[in-house]
């Protein structure tokens, strides 16, 4: 199982490492599409991944940086590139936490995008459910330094004990590092503005990409409702409170906009717009804002190197998942 969101694919030298969460490892090949090792493996422990979503990032030797997300191992693992283990960093932190980002300058400046503690919103006669994520600096273990704080909402039920089912139209935060310019770029995905954080000299812009937010188009969102409803895999319980669902009681009335963001090694933010069409909108900005570039490409790359661009096609048919490399334009 692939998640587009996750820190899932990562380039050193001429090797790909891929997160795959089903058979928690991170899987490393040749460019040219041999399977080579495999880092990591599920369990409790160092060296292990107890409840992994994919998260992972490398640092400027190639060193890997694994965390997990919600009641799973409460540090990071840290590997060389050919899956040593080199230590553990633990995370001293009250309360439960999930890993949703990795941010890696050095190995004594960390910062880490996490999701924790409940948050609940009663709207109509539903309660809405969400996590509150940040963007903290690690120091010795402790969290420290907040530099980002917001909170999403995930799930609904009908009484203060938690979310279930998922909303339609889930509301999440996107994130990107640029290690040339130690930035961290962050977004809730149904904003049009985009923060930029410079952890070097610790100011901060934002970057407004000129898309006009959308509401929830009402027809698509009972369509999605139905979708649940048909369901043979949904039981009566959960299908009675997608019934009690109505776009009015939704805690978020704009639909997801940005797709995806990535730095490329020049350090500049390439943004990717959702599309009902085949083709995705991009814009290219410079670190201060500026637009640079506006084009329209059929998909857009989980990672961009200083000569390619790498792409991950999920075959559904098949269920097959393929790297596809390509050769950098003048757009990226």
């Amino acid at each position: 199982m692939f998640d587009i969101n996750a820190g899932m694919i990562k380039v050193f030298g001429n090797k790909i490492f891929v997160a795959d969460r089903s058979e928690y490892n991170i899987k490393v090949f040749s460019e040219s599409g041999k399977y080579l090792y495999k880092i990591g493996e599920k369990g409790e422990g160092p060296g292990r991944f107890k409840r992994w979503f994919g998260v992972f990032t490398m640092d400027s030797v190639g060193n890997i940086y694994q965390g997990d997300y919600f009641q799973g191992n409460r540090f990071i693992n840290v590997f060389t590139k050919k899956g040593k283990l080199i230590k553990t960093i633990k995370i001293k932190l009250n309360k439960d936490f999930g890993i949703e980002d990795i941010f890696i300058m050095d190995n004594k400046n960390i910062y880490l995008g996490l999701s924790y503690g409940y948050d609940f919103k009663k709207i109509g006669k539903l309660y809405f459910w969400g996590t509150k994520y940040h963007i903290s600096k690690l120091v010795d273990g402790k969290i420290k330094k907040e530099i980002f704080t917001g909170t999403s909402y995930h799930d609904f039920s009908d009484e203060r004990k938690g979310g279930w089912p998922s909303v339609p139209f889930e509301i999440y935060y996107l994130t990107a590092f640029s290690l040339k310019n130690r930035m961290i770029a962050v977004c809730k995905n149904n904003e049009d503005k985009i923060h930029i954080y410079n952890l070097k000299n610790r100011t901060k812009a934002i970057i407004y990409t000129g898309w006009k937010k959308r509401l929830i188009d009402r027809g698509k969102f009972q369509k999605a409702i139905k979708e649940k409803l048909d369901s043979p895999r949904l039981n009566p319980y959960f299908k009675n409170l997608y019934k009690k669902l109505k776009i009015k009681y939704l805690p978020d009335k704009n639909k997801p906009m940005i797709e995806r963001f990535v730095f490329n090694p020049e350090g500049e933010l390439i943004v990717c717009k959702k599309t009902a069409g085949k083709l995705y909108k991009i814009k290219k900005f410079s670190t201060i804002g500026k637009k640079l570039k506006e084009f329209q490409d059929t998909n857009f790359p989980f990672f961009i190197s200083k000569t390619k661009l790498y792409y991950i096609y999920y075959d559904r048919g098949s269920d097959t998942i393929f790297i596809i490399i390509k050769k950098r334009g003048e757009n990226y």
